[in-house]
């Protein structure tokens, strides 16, 4: 029980403190520029789904689009429990023999018909889902000043690890051509700047720490560059 109260005097509490604070800030975004990226994203779902549309797809939803496919190429696609079309990018992925959406996009030219049509439904999706929950879901969650006030969660996790939500932050898009004007739309007030904190691995770390493991505390030296963990390891296997 002491270490409980250790732990929540020393961490928990303080930490509650912070996320507070960091409410009450909240987060600046540039509305003008997300209404005109919503425009963009758009056009761009316009474009994309030509393809889609050629064999009859007039939608994004799963059920319409595998029924298309199948009719199209007669393929089968996978099924639920309940016995409809699963459609979803995973199933996709697997008709264009595609291990991701990234590897799909960054393919070297020629592709079959079937690969087309599933890039062109998978591209079509991303700029309608980026635009419902970023370009225009993001503006809604704004105050008069344009700040958004997300809820910091520490409780929320299994794992302890910090959770976003209203919005959750942690859905902003990284990677792709479109992920950078979303991240464009974030702003700092003047005189003030980002700062990006990542802890990269820190269970492992945390691990080398409490164990005092030589091979894991070499990876995470405290005083340079942490090394490749999992080259370390395979390399002590031989």
């Amino acid at each position: 029980e002491g270490k409980f109260q250790w732990y929540y005097d020393t961490i928990e509490k303080p930490t509650t403190v912070v996320l507070s604070d960091m409410e009450k800030r909240g987060v600046h975004i540039d509305q003008d520029h997300l209404r005109q990226f919503s425009k963009v994203l758009a056009d761009k779902a316009e474009d994309r789904a030509g393809l889609a549309r050629g064999i009859g797809i007039r939608s994004t939803r799963g059920r319409e689009v595998g029924a298309c496919l199948e009719a199209a190429f007669g393929v089968l696609l996978p099924r639920t429990d309940h016995g409809n079309i699963r459609a979803d990018e995973a199933a996709l992925l697997r008709l264009a023999s595609a291990d991701s959406y990234e590897q799909l996009c960054d393919r070297p030219p020629p592709h079959t018909a079937i690969q087309k049509v599933v890039l062109s439904i998978l591209s079509t999706r991303e700029a309608l889902t980026l635009k419902s929950l970023s370009a225009d879901g993001l503006p809604k969650r704004a105050d008069a000043d344009g700040i958004i006030h997300p809820e910091w969660k520490q409780t929320t996790t299994i794992t302890n690890r910090l959770a976003c939500a209203n919005p959750n932050f942690q859905n902003v898009p990284i990677r792709g051509e479109l992920a950078k004007p979303i991240r464009r739309a974030f702003i700092v007030p003047a005189g003030m700047k980002w700062v990006r904190v990542d802890m990269s691995q820190i269970e492992v770390r945390l691990f080398a720490h409490l164990t005092k493991d030589p091979t894991l505390l070499a990876a995470y030296p405290w005083d340079g560059p942490a090394q490749d963990v999992h080259q370390l390891v395979a390399d002590g296997l031989g």
